[in-house]
């Protein structure tokens, strides 16, 4: 059986791909969840830069 347009979702960061859905669905805008995710110091997928520090998130990495 083939199953299209799935997504395999990693359970521990369900809860904030959620809460950027819902904000967006919400009317925020990218630029907004952008700081709230910087705020809320959560890491960017691809964290690391090889220097270590933390590339940080924008509307792209969004």
């Amino acid at each position: 059986m083939e199953i299209e347009n799935s997504v395999l979702v990693d359970e521990t960061k369900r809860p904030i791909y959620r809460a950027i859905v819902e904000k967006y669905l919400n009317g925020t805008n990218l630029s907004h969840i952008v700081i709230w995710l910087t705020n809320n110091k959560i890491p960017t997928p691809y964290n690391i830069k090889p220097d270590g520090k933390n590339k940080g998130w924008s509307n792209i990495t969004v």
